[in-house]
């Protein structure tokens, strides 16, 4: 669970979900803040971000069920396949 003493800077790895398999991973209310946060190679996940976020980058993914929401910005769906998304968002972008 991320947590940042008041005043101090966030970790970043707090904000990343980076190269998982067969997992469920959740950030739950509070632990984004607003930040952006990244999903990068990870496969067969469920994932939820249930938080307010700025921007989600999502790439290189495989079979994931992601849940996010809701996000201020974009999110960023780049070189993912036969991805589930259910998102809350101004605006999703995809690419290949």
């Amino acid at each position: 669970m991320p947590s940042v003493a008041q005043g101090s800077r966030p970790d970043p790895r707090d904000f990343i979900f980076s190269e998982k398999t067969g997992e469920k991973l959740i950030r739950k209310r509070g632990e984004i803040r607003g930040y952006d946060f990244s999903i990068d190679r990870c496969e067969a996940c469920v994932i939820y971000l249930v938080d307010h976020i700025s921007q989600v980058f999502i790439d290189e993914c495989k079979d994931c069920s992601i849940f996010v929401g809701p996000v201020g910005g974009s999110i960023f769906l780049r070189d993912c396949v036969r991805i589930r998304l259910m998102a809350i968002c101004q605006q999703l972008r995809t690419r290949d």
